[in-house]
């Protein structure tokens, strides 16, 4: 299926997509929606997308961007977002089926795959965790053999998404995970990054998770003495209750 191009008064590049599968509950208030992948679509691991609704007199209403969790090699596009009560996620994404068409954007860097063999640090909040499942999918398809430390930090062991798959990605590459639960007192720590910072070469940094949580964090990478250029950061706005930073 080729995405066809349409006009409409917000601009290019708005395509039609057909829902391969319901919204589906991966984690607490966690869910993951997928999309049929159209022929010849192409993107870069670390990308998100606009979703739009189409309105009855035939105008296209935004609503907002979604993370994606798959990788390009994959078959099919996926996108992950926590739960809520607003219009887009109540009403919108929750009553679609299966066969459904929705209309996104072309895909937009979020956060770029790093090519090569230094490390990689991750930091992420709560549904931060999407772009970076989309990394590190990528990571596995190339082989790569980069050391990569992933801090993952959610209110409870339950709201963690994607659990089996990153523990399946440890086990067969060098994949190192430190869990965090607000719920159980702990808190994101300089501690938890240092070391691994501190060891030479510098690591390619990437952070996604709610904007109080990101802002804090990014200062706290740079003053451990990591280059600027090597640090990513995604914000989710309208999330809270993750993990804080100490």
């Amino acid at each position: 299926m080729r995405i066809p191009a349409l006009d409409y008064e917000h601009g290019e590049g708005l395509g039609a997509y057909v829902v391969r599968s319901v919204p589906t509950e991966i984690a607490k208030n966690t869910f993951e929606i997928v999309l049929e992948k159209p022929e010849g679509m192409r993107y870069r691991p670390g990308s998100a997308m606009k979703w739009y609704e189409r309105l009855p007199d035939g105008t296209y209403a935004r609503h907002r961007t979604l993370s994606m969790v798959s990788s390009p090699h994959e078959a099919q596009i996926a996108f992950a977002y926590r739960g809520s009560s607003s219009d887009f996620k109540a009403r919108y994404v929750a009553s679609l089926r299966a066969g459904d068409t929705v209309y996104l954007r072309n895909p937009q860097d979020e956060m770029r795959y790093v090519p090569g063999d230094e490390p990689l640090l991750m930091i992420a909040g709560g549904i931060g965790i999407t772009p970076m499942m989309s990394l590190l999918r990528y990571a596995a398809f190339i082989s790569a053999k980069r050391p990569i430390l992933l801090l993952y930090a959610n209110p409870t062991r339950d709201s963690e998404a994607y659990r089996a798959e990153l523990d399946a990605y440890a086990a067969a590459h060098p994949l190192t995970i430190e869990r965090i639960y607000s719920a159980e007192g702990r808190a994101l720590h300089v501690g938890d990054f240092a070391p691994f910072a501190a060891e030479p070469p510098q690591p390619h940094v990437y952070i996604a998770g709610p904007e109080s949580m990101t802002r804090t964090l990014r200062a706290a990478v740079l003053a451990s003495g990591i280059r600027e250029s090597r640090v990513q950061v995604t914000d989710f706005s309208g999330y809270g209750g993750t993990a804080g930073f100490e």
